[in-house]
């Protein structure tokens, strides 16, 4: 039960402050000069409100109460400090750029959709992780330089017009079973050219041509 001080006779707007001492839904119980009564933050009052904070507020002779600014917090008693906006919130910069840093953390989080758009962006991070369910790339050009890289899949499937590929070395082991269908294939070795197998079976419906200086067969 709020201890109602008696309704002063206000013919203007007074300025007068207080302490926050509960709240209840929207709305914050301020204790002042005038009592206890119950005030709503105003539109210019960004910085939400806490119990315990000292709060410069404005009664006017209807009754009317609403907090303008948080003056003092005790910062022990604070966990964060909350910005407090309500309704769509959209921030111009006209001249000049725009710069958020933060000694620890910088979290974004949206309930929907965040997106994010620029002619260029840039990202520097000394580790980076990325948990997506369903991912989506496409680009008209793409070029990635990495010293070591690890891919861990279930299933690849890739699709390319054309595909080429320069190795120092490679190295590919197949556990059970590999089928290459090509519309025609030809290897070109410098030195040699060395196959091994258990059983080897090679068809032709047509000609088997083989050329050499010398050929050996056992």
């Amino acid at each position: 039960m709020l201890s109602l001080a008696k309704k002063p006779e206000l013919t203007q707007p007074t300025l007068e402050y207080g302490r926050v001492t509960g709240r209840e839904g929207a709305f914050f119980i301020v204790a002042g000069a005038f009592g206890e009564y119950r005030t709503e933050t105003a539109v210019s009052c960004l910085l939400a409100p806490h119990v315990g904070d000292e709060v410069l507020t404005v009664l006017n002779g209807e009754r009317d109460c609403y907090i303008l600014s948080v003056l003092k917090r005790q910062a022990e008693k604070v966990t964060s400090n909350e910005l407090l906006f309500s309704g769509p919130v959209q921030m111009h910069i006209q001249d000049g750029g725009f710069n958020l840093s933060s000694e620890k953390a910088v979290s974004f989080a949206a309930g929907t959709e965040l997106a994010m758009a620029a002619p260029k962006m840039t990202l520097h991070a000394g580790q980076a992780q990325a948990t997506v369910e369903r991912f989506s790339f496409l680009t008209s050009f793409f070029n990635g330089t990495m010293k070591e890289a690890k891919v861990v899949a279930g299933k690849v499937e890739h699709v390319f017009q054309r595909l080429t590929e320069r190795l120092t070395n490679s190295c590919r082991f197949v556990s059970e079973h590999e089928e290459i269908q090509t519309g025609s294939t030809r290897y070109l070795v410098e030195e040699n050219l060395t196959m091994h197998s258990k059983n080897a079976m090679h068809m032709a419906e047509e000609l088997v041509s083989i050329n050499a200086e010398q050929i050996h067969l056992c």
